[in-house]
Protein backbone atom coordinates (compact mmCIF):
# COMPACT_ATOMS: atom_id res chain seq x y z
CA UNK A 1 0.00 0.00 0.00
CA UNK A 2 1.28 3.44 -0.89
CA UNK A 3 0.61 6.94 0.38
CA UNK A 4 0.85 10.01 -1.84
CA UNK A 5 3.08 12.71 -0.39
CA UNK A 6 2.76 16.16 -1.92
CA UNK A 7 4.67 19.32 -1.21
CA UNK A 8 3.46 22.62 -2.58
CA UNK A 9 6.23 25.15 -1.86
CA UNK A 10 8.34 26.25 -3.67
CA UNK A 11 6.68 24.13 -6.38
CA UNK A 12 4.24 21.23 -6.48
CA UNK A 13 5.93 17.83 -6.20
CA UNK A 14 4.35 14.41 -5.74
CA UNK A 15 5.89 11.12 -4.70
CA UNK A 16 4.46 7.78 -3.70
CA UNK A 17 5.70 6.26 -0.45
CA UNK A 18 5.38 2.84 1.11
CA UNK A 19 3.64 2.89 4.48
CA UNK A 20 6.90 1.82 6.15
CA UNK A 21 8.59 5.01 4.90
CA UNK A 22 5.90 7.36 6.22
CA UNK A 23 7.16 7.89 9.81
CA UNK A 24 10.57 9.20 8.75
CA UNK A 25 9.24 11.37 5.92
CA UNK A 26 6.43 12.70 8.14
CA UNK A 27 8.77 13.59 10.99
CA UNK A 28 11.13 15.38 8.58
CA UNK A 29 8.29 17.33 6.92
CA UNK A 30 8.49 21.11 7.25
CA UNK A 31 5.48 23.41 7.24
CA UNK A 32 7.34 25.71 4.83
CA UNK A 33 6.92 23.02 2.12
CA UNK A 34 3.18 22.66 2.91
CA UNK A 35 3.21 18.81 3.00
CA UNK A 36 0.09 16.72 2.48
CA UNK A 37 -0.21 12.94 2.78
CA UNK A 38 -3.11 11.22 1.00
CA UNK A 39 -4.22 7.60 1.25
CA UNK A 40 -6.42 6.12 -1.47
CA UNK A 41 -6.61 9.31 -3.55
CA UNK A 42 -9.70 9.22 -5.80
CA UNK A 43 -11.01 6.14 -3.98
CA UNK A 44 -14.36 5.60 -2.26
CA UNK A 45 -12.69 6.37 1.06
CA UNK A 46 -9.84 8.90 1.21
CA UNK A 47 -7.72 10.11 4.12
CA UNK A 48 -5.83 13.41 3.86
CA UNK A 49 -3.31 14.60 6.45
CA UNK A 50 -1.92 18.14 6.32
CA UNK A 51 1.25 18.68 8.35
CA UNK A 52 2.47 21.89 9.97
CA UNK A 53 5.47 22.43 12.22
CA UNK A 54 3.38 22.03 15.38
CA UNK A 55 0.02 20.78 14.11
CA UNK A 56 -1.77 18.49 11.69
CA UNK A 57 -5.26 18.21 10.26
CA UNK A 58 -6.96 14.99 9.23
CA UNK A 59 -9.80 14.81 6.72
CA UNK A 60 -11.70 11.64 5.85
CA UNK A 61 -13.90 11.32 2.78
CA UNK A 62 -16.43 8.54 3.21
CA UNK A 63 -19.75 7.92 1.48
CA UNK A 64 -19.28 11.11 -0.57
CA UNK A 65 -19.00 13.26 2.56
CA UNK A 66 -15.92 14.93 4.05
CA UNK A 67 -15.25 14.81 7.79
CA UNK A 68 -12.52 16.45 9.86
CA UNK A 69 -11.05 14.77 12.91
CA UNK A 70 -11.83 16.92 15.96
CA UNK A 71 -10.33 17.02 19.44
CA UNK A 72 -12.48 19.79 20.93
CA UNK A 73 -15.61 21.84 20.35
CA UNK A 74 -13.69 25.07 19.74
CA UNK A 75 -14.99 26.85 16.66
CA UNK A 76 -12.50 29.72 16.91
CA UNK A 77 -10.63 29.90 13.62
CA UNK A 78 -6.88 29.42 13.29
CA UNK A 79 -4.66 30.20 10.35
CA UNK A 80 -2.86 27.17 8.87
CA UNK A 81 -1.13 26.33 5.62
CA UNK A 82 -2.90 23.92 3.24
CA UNK A 83 -1.55 23.05 -0.21
CA UNK A 84 0.66 26.11 -0.25
CA UNK A 85 -2.11 28.54 0.70
CA UNK A 86 -3.20 30.07 3.98
CA UNK A 87 -6.53 28.69 5.21
CA UNK A 88 -8.69 29.31 8.25
CA UNK A 89 -9.44 26.11 10.17
CA UNK A 90 -11.57 25.47 13.28
CA UNK A 91 -9.26 25.36 16.30
CA UNK A 92 -10.95 22.17 17.56
CA UNK A 93 -9.90 20.43 14.34
CA UNK A 94 -6.27 21.55 14.46
CA UNK A 95 -4.55 18.52 15.95
CA UNK A 96 -1.22 17.78 17.58
CA UNK A 97 1.29 17.00 14.83
CA UNK A 98 1.86 13.40 15.96
CA UNK A 99 -1.87 12.61 15.92
CA UNK A 100 -1.86 13.03 12.14
CA UNK A 101 0.88 10.42 11.86
CA UNK A 102 -0.91 8.08 14.27
CA UNK A 103 -4.08 8.16 12.17
CA UNK A 104 -2.22 7.88 8.85
CA UNK A 105 -0.43 4.72 10.00
CA UNK A 106 -3.79 3.04 10.72
CA UNK A 107 -5.08 3.07 7.16
CA UNK A 108 -6.70 1.17 5.50
CA UNK A 109 -8.66 0.27 8.67
CA UNK A 110 -11.17 3.09 8.19
CA UNK A 111 -13.81 1.34 10.30
CA UNK A 112 -11.63 1.55 13.41
CA UNK A 113 -10.79 5.19 12.65
CA UNK A 114 -14.50 6.03 12.45
CA UNK A 115 -15.20 4.20 15.73
CA UNK A 116 -12.25 5.46 17.75
CA UNK A 117 -11.98 9.12 16.76
CA UNK A 118 -14.40 12.02 16.71
CA UNK A 119 -15.31 13.25 13.23
CA UNK A 120 -17.20 16.40 12.29
CA UNK A 121 -18.83 16.83 8.92
CA UNK A 122 -17.40 19.68 6.86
Amino acid sequence: MQIKCETWVPSHETRMLDLADIPLVYRDAKESASPTFTWNDLGDEVLIVVVGDDYSTVTLMREDTFYNLAISDSVDMREIQVSGDIAMWPEGQVLPRELGLEVLLRVPDVESLVREYRWEEQ
